[in-house]
């Protein structure tokens, strides 16, 4: 739903939720950022950041149904504590674990009106291309554990741009396995081999160790690159495009 929807029915989900608050911070001159928190094998979440003028302390709106993942006060000296904040409470829906943390990485912040105009603000349409589109490839990731201070692309625009993912003659997308990185096909076969019915949602044992290793030299696990395939068809099954995802600087 678009900001004005929200506001008549009283309800949003995560994304909604950011696009409204971006909106009510944008009229009232915060000059609001969206950043994306990046999960593993679970969803992403939507902050909008905006900086307290007088304190230059960060703070959060953020919609969601755990009570861990909702806004932030004004009180966090970087972009990056804010979203250190959540990592806490981010756990798996899969498992509904609250030991099984997911949270991976956080974007660089987005102007959304640099990169759309401020037409949307009012506008009456869903606003599906902000919702696929406003992560592409000029956007970067930071990791938190890791060398955190190296960035990355988003996963699935990372596998389109190493071509980990691939189209078939019917235009359905797919994991090329011989285009991945050195050391990681044999980590896929193996994976593959080892995660079973009994891990359960979540990998565990040699399956999780082994998943560790993939993710050591992709940047991602088989599970979330499967996952990235397969629902990249919905997203060209709406009209979109690949090439709105890459620019191949």
């Amino acid at each position: 739903m678009p900001p004005r929807r929200v506001l008549q029915t009283g309800m949003a989900h995560c994304f909604e939720g950011a696009m409204f608050a971006y909106a009510v911070n944008f009229l009232h001159g915060h000059a609001p950022r969206l950043v994306m928190l990046e999960a593993s094998q679970d969803a992403d979440h939507n902050l909008v950041v905006c900086r307290d003028p007088g304190t230059g302390f960060y703070g959060a709106n953020a919609q969601s149904r755990y009570p861990g993942l909702v806004g932030r006060p004004a009180e966090y000296p970087t972009i990056r504590a804010v979203a250190d904040s959540y990592v806490p409470y981010y756990y798996s829906d899969r498992t509904l674990d609250p030991t099984d943390l997911t949270l991976v990485g956080y974007s660089d912040e987005i102007d959304l009106v640099a990169k759309y105009g401020p037409a949307w603000i009012g506008s009456e349409a869903p606003l599906w291309d902000i919702y696929y589109t406003y992560i592409d490839d000029t956007r970067l990731f930071h990791y938190f554990f890791d060398d955190p201070g190296r960035p990355h692309f988003y996963p699935v625009v990372h596998a389109l741009r190493e071509n980990w993912i691939r189209m078939d003659l019917q235009g359905k997308p797919y994991v090329s396995l011989d285009d991945l990185p050195s050391g990681t096909r044999e980590a896929w076969d193996a994976f593959w081999k080892a995660y079973g019915p009994a891990d359960g949602p979540r990998p565990r044992g040699k399956a999780r160790e082994i998943e560790l290793e993939f993710f050591r030299l992709s940047g991602t696990t088989p599970i979330d690159l499967d996952d990235n395939a397969f629902d990249l068809q919905f997203y060209l099954a709406a009209g979109y495009r690949i090439d709105q995802l890459l620019t191949r600087r």
